[in-house]
């Protein structure tokens, strides 16, 4: 049985081999896919902007809604993928809406402080470690922009390190929003990782 604790842990290629552990018949969607296959099966969609080797269905992510029914999926994957993206609230809300009750939304994207997060031109955006809040029933009363409708269950919201980035680990567990202020600058994260259930509200 997959708790909170072990699946803080897993990557997402981890996540969806553990979902599908426990359920063979778990539907996977991956958006942003790129050239990852993840040892393909029926349950598996690999979706991107452009025609590749994995890609299974084209979809501009920027362009409304996703071409699949609701509660269709068990997992929907953006796994270094928002960060190409001029708005992420609308995907989230058709994440939701195409993820199954009980199903997981699995986001990363490189953190502000990382330099990989502006040095490619295709990056739009740049990310906090609380970007993200807006999905979380916990954290919904914080933003007084609308969100999406219905939410998610937080599991987890985290700064990302490389293994060798000990030091900057330890500054953001002591401390998370003084690490982001003031030693992020000096001593970068790595990413962000975002994992929501989507539940009825908490």
């Amino acid at each position: 049985m997959l708790d909170d604790a072990k699946i803080k842990t897993l990557d997402s290629r981890q996540l969806c081999e553990a979902i599908w552990r426990e359920n063979p018949n778990a539907q996977v969607l991956n958006l942003g896919c790129g050239e990852q296959s993840w040892g393909k099966n029926g349950n598996y969609v690999g979706a991107d902007i452009f025609l590749g080797k994995h890609v299974d269905v084209m979809i501009d992510l920027e362009g409304g809604k996703l071409p699949f029914s609701p509660e269709t999926f068990d997992i929907v994957m953006l796994d270094q993928v928002v960060e190409h993206l001029l708005s992420v609230v609308p995907l989230v809300q058709e994440c939701h809406r195409v993820l199954k009750d009980g199903g997981f939304l699995y986001l990363t994207t490189p953190h502000f402080s990382n330099l990989s997060s502006w040095v490619d031109p295709t990056h739009h955006k740049h990310y906090s470690l609380h970007s993200f809040g807006f999905i979380f029933w916990e954290e919904k009363k914080v933003f007084t922009f609308p969100s999406i409708k219905g939410g998610f269950r937080k599991i987890c919201e985290e700064i990302t390190f490389a293994p060798k980035q000990w030091f900057a680990k330890f500054l953001y567990r002591l401390n998370s929003r003084r690490y982001e202020k003031y030693y992020c600058h000096f001593i970068p994260g790595r990413g962000i990782k975002v994992i929501g259930q989507k539940t009825a509200k908490l």
